[in-house]
C-alpha cells in the first residue's frame, strides 16, 4: 500500500490483480428542465418553453477473483476500457478516510495492454482536488476580456495602451489564470500517479 497528498488529502492507494469474471454494463440519465415562463403586460404577453437537457452516466461492474482467490467487484464511470471473461487485469484502489470515500483509480487490462485513469469525476466531486477553478469564474473571465476588447474596438480609445484596468480587475483576471493553470497541473500530476500506482 502506498500513499499519495493532493490540497489536504491523504489518498492511500492499494493495487489488486486478478482474472475477469464478468463485465455489466448500465447506464444513468438525468434530465434537467428549467421551468415555463409566462409574461402579460397590458393584454400582451409572451411565453417561454421549458428547456430541457439531460446527461448520461455509464457504469460499468468488472467482477474479478484476485490472485489471493477473492471476488472482487470493481465500479467505474464513464469508461470506454472492456473487458472479457479470463482477461488479466490490476486495479488501484483509492481510499479516503476522512471522507469515507473509495474508489477505482485506475485500472489496466494486462491481456490486450491498455490502461486509463478512472472516476475523475467523482473525484472532482468528492474532493475538489482537479478542477480549482469553478466554471463561473471562467465564465466572469470571459466576460470581463469580452467588454475590454469592445472597449478597444469601439474606438473610445486610440490604442490599447490607452486603457488601464483597475487594479482590483487585474488581480482578478491574474488569479483565474493562475488557477487554470494550476487545474491543468493538478489534473496530469494526479493521473501520473496513479498510472504510476499501476506499475508497482
Amino acid at each position: 500500500m502506498s500513499m499519495v497528498k493532493f490540497r489536504r488529502h491523504k489518498i492511500e492507494l492499494l493495487t489488486v490483480s486478478g482474472t475477469v469474471l464478468e463485465q455489466g454494463t448500465d447506464y444513468e440519465t438525468d434530465v434537467y428542465s428549467t421551468g415555463t415562463r409566462v409574461h402579460i403586460q397590458n393584454g400582451h404577453g409572451f411565453v417561454n418553453s421549458p428547456s430541457i437537457s439531460s446527461s448520461s452516466t455509464k457504469h460499468i461492474k468488472v467482477w474479478i477473483q484476485t490472485t489471493e482467490g477473492q471476488e472482487v467487484c470493481l465500479e467505474i464511470d464513464n469508461s470506454d476500457m472492456n473487458f472479457r471473461e479470463g482477461q488479466s487485469v490490476t486495479a488501484v484502489i483509492a481510499e479516503v478516510k476522512k471522507k469515507g470515500l473509495r474508489y477505482v483509480a485506475a485500472i489496466q487490462n494486462k491481456t490486450t495492454n491498455t490502461s486509463e485513469v478512472t472516476n475523475l469525476s467523482k473525484v472532482q466531486k468528492e474532493l475538489k482536488i482537479l478542477d480549482l477553478i469553478p466554471s463561473s469564474n471562467a465564465v466572469v473571465l470571459q466576460l470581463i476580456l469580452g467588454f475590454l476588447a469592445l472597449v478597444v474596438i469601439a474606438g473610445n480609445f486610440r490604442d490599447v495602451s490607452d486603457f488601464v484596468p483597475p487594479t482590483p480587475l487585474i488581480l482578478v483576471v491574474l488569479r483565474i489564470i493562475w488557477l487554470m493553470i494550476k487545474s491543468r497541473s493538478n489534473q496530469r500530476h494526479y493521473k501520473k500517479a496513479m498510472l504510476d500506482a499501476l506499475n508497482t
